[in-house]
């Protein structure tokens, strides 16, 4: 009988290593405070009570828990940002530091996403999707800017150091990288009755980029959700909105 259960031990704890060794783990890196953009901040700030690096370490933070609770049990989720260590901190602001971004349209071959490789050099790439500022004759004469709309574009990374980025990603044991670029909130003022009565709609727009262990470009995008103009408490606001963008981000990872 001894035996028979040493064996079920042996057998049940070679099975839960295996799992564990089987569990894919995900380093999440949340976007940089130069990276956040809220059209509405004002009518925000006010009702929430917060100040404007108070509104954004709300938002960073409700997003990264979120997103931690929308993942799989089946996945190890890593947050830099909660993981409280003077290392973490040291490592996001690494990250945040080394990074070039550059907006780009959603690769659709091999050859685009190598490209997007978080250790490619990308100076060809910049050079054809950097945003242009063009100058174009209005008809009554005057000289007009117009710059490039990057409305579809979702905003990716990479990185001049291949080694320090590589290395980041060893030192967790990842396989592979979410990396939250950039956060907005914009609104919708092209219907002046709407803006009047403050019931035109405001998008969260959150662009995020997937790479594995070795730097390579798995999936960029960027999630959304709308949202009202009468809506301004940064708490309900989280609280109601950001599992929807988690989730949509959640359903991209491997």
């Amino acid at each position: 009988m001894k035996q028979f259960v040493g064996v079920i031990i042996f057998v049940c704890g070679i099975y839960g290593y295996s799992f564990s060794q089987n569990i894919k783990t995900i380093v999440l890196i949340p976007f940089d405070a130069k990276m956040y953009n809220n059209q509405e901040s004002g009518f925000m700030l006010e009702e929430s009570d917060m100040t404007y690096e108070q509104s954004i370490q709300f938002f960073m933070t409700c997003l990264d828990e979120k997103l931690t609770l929308a993942i799989k049990d089946t996945v190890r989720f890593y947050s830099l940002l909660r993981t409280y260590t003077t290392d973490a901190y040291n490592d996001i602001d690494i990250v945040h530091q080394q990074a070039q971004y550059i907006f780009v349209d959603k690769p659709s071959t091999v050859q685009e996403r190598q490209e997007l490789s978080a250790i490619e050099q990308m100076r060809k790439r910049r050079t054809q999707k950097q945003p242009k500022t063009q100058e174009n004759i209005h008809p009554h004469g005057e000289l007009v800017s117009v710059r490039q709309d990057n409305s579809d574009k979702f905003l990716s990374a990479q990185f001049p150091d291949p080694q320090l980025f590589i290395d980041l990603i060893a030192n967790y044991s990842a396989h592979y990288v979410l990396f939250v670029t950039q956060f907005e909130i914009v609104g919708e003022y092209s219907d002046p009755y709407a803006v009047s009565q403050k019931i035109y709609p405001r998008t969260i727009r959150v662009h995020y980029v997937i790479f594995n262990k070795n730097g390579k470009f798995l999936h960029g995008d960027i999630a959304t959700v709308t949202f009202t103009a009468q809506e301004n408490s940064i708490t309900d606001i989280c609280a109601q909105y950001m599992p929807i963008i988690a989730q949509q981000i959640v359903r991209k990872l491997p």
